[in-house]
């Protein structure tokens, strides 16, 4: 019965994702998308013609693998930007790694080697203070580990043997 009560305390214990809310501005990040998973903010046109905007995103290695979509929506306030492209870009070769000209969703995944990567807008033209809302939903998916659950059962019918040993001496 103890055994029991150990073993699915144990299994409660398993790791979770948390989600939270970030918002996101002019130079900020970077963010990590299996603790952070929900992103809201706004990509404002400084100046008048061709622009970039670039968030940086990564995902530390272990057990987690992470899926992350942006979708832009405009607001009633801001104008349209001309040729808006959304990339998500490798942090450490800068390749492309998916790519959506106009205004669409776009979908990527962090897992090696890509756990750093970059959100990137880009736009031929624009007015000035144009802009545009987007958001990033990040979705976490557990990667199942069979060896440490098979240590902990190999564990715990250790530990059963050695208590009936006991009693039987």
């Amino acid at each position: 019965m103890i055994r029991t009560i150990c073993f699915a305390g144990a299994l409660a214990l398993a790791p979770f994702a948390a989600s939270a809310v970030t918002l996101v501005s002019e130079g900020a990040g970077p963010f990590d998308v299996t603790s952070d998973t929900l992103f809201t903010g706004v990509v404002t046109s400084l100046a008048e013609g061709p622009g970039t905007y670039t968030i940086d995103f990564f995902a530390p290695g272990g057990s987690t693998t992470a899926e992350a979509d942006v979708a832009v929506t405009f607001q009633s306030v801001m104008t349209i930007f001309t040729d808006l492209t959304m990339s998500w870009i490798d942090g450490l070769t800068s390749n492309t790694i998916v790519q959506s000209p106009g205004i669409d969703t776009l979908t990527t995944v962090f897992v090696a080697p890509n756990l750093i990567q970059q959100l990137q807008f880009s736009w031929s033209g624009s007015t000035l203070g144009a802009g545009f809302g987007f958001d990033v939903a990040a979705g976490i998916s557990q990667v199942p580990l069979p060896a440490p659950m098979l240590l902990l059962l190999s564990a715990l019918a250790g530990l059963g043997f050695v208590s009936r040993g006991r009693r039987s001496a």
